[in-house]
């Protein structure tokens, strides 16, 4: 049986005793030491970053997509820079919606045939 440490001393900012277990050299849990407050505030910006819609979009999309983003980027900069038409920069964006619905509807055909490959048989088995 794992024995519990001891309640940490610091009190919340909503007035509670904070919930943490004090670490062994400290009567304060590790975000409450005064030790470790320049770790806490680095943890504490970065908190969130991975969760963000860009983060999630970004470790959805197929590896193959991702340079299309930064052609894409650097074609708005080109446009607005002058470097490139706003027609080119239009047929740039259309292939890549093309290429991004392409691969969309390849995903899904293949969630789609995993679904249907451990669809029940109507004598009530599964078929893998």
């Amino acid at each position: 049986m794992q024995q519990e440490g001891r309640p940490c001393n610091a009190i919340r900012r909503d007035g509670t005793p904070c919930a943490g277990q004090a670490l062994p050299s400290s009567a304060m849990c590790w975000a409450h030491d005064p030790a470790n407050r320049e770790r806490v505030r680095q943890a504490r910006s970065a908190g969130g970053h991975a969760k963000s819609r860009a983060a999630r979009a970004e470790k959805l999309m197929p590896a193959v997509l991702k340079p299309v983003v930064g052609y894409l980027l650097r074609a708005l900069v080109d446009t607005r820079d002058g470097n490139l038409t706003p027609q080119q920069a239009s047929a740039m964006a259309a292939v890549a919606g093309a290429l991004t619905r392409v691969f969309s509807v390849g995903m899904l055909e293949e969630r789609l045939l995993t679904l249907e490959a451990h669809q029940e048989t109507p004598a009530g088995r599964r078929t893998a």
